[in-house]
């Protein structure tokens, strides 16, 4: 039964995580500050893209941690 709630919601959960992770991943290809090899700046892409790609596949579990973080950090004191 969770199952089909995991694979039903799996493409909203995964459209957000991997859009901005490719912005960043984007940026990062177009940074002409740093001057590093070409394969450097792919192998920084992929990264990038990779670790929005495994946020959106577990979230279950990374999107109530990194909710929890953000509240964590902004809280008002």
């Amino acid at each position: 039964m969770y199952y089909r709630h995991y694979a039903t919601c799996l493409p909203f959960m995964m459209v957000p995580s991997l859009f901005s992770s490719s912005l960043c991943a984007f940026s990062e290809l177009m940074d002409y500050k740093n001057i590093v090899p070409p394969h450097d700046k792919v192998f920084n892409f992929m990264g990038v893209l990779s670790i929005g790609a495994a946020i959106g596949f577990t979230y279950p579990v990374s999107m109530p941690l990194l909710a929890g973080r953000y509240l964590y950090r902004n809280r008002i004191v």
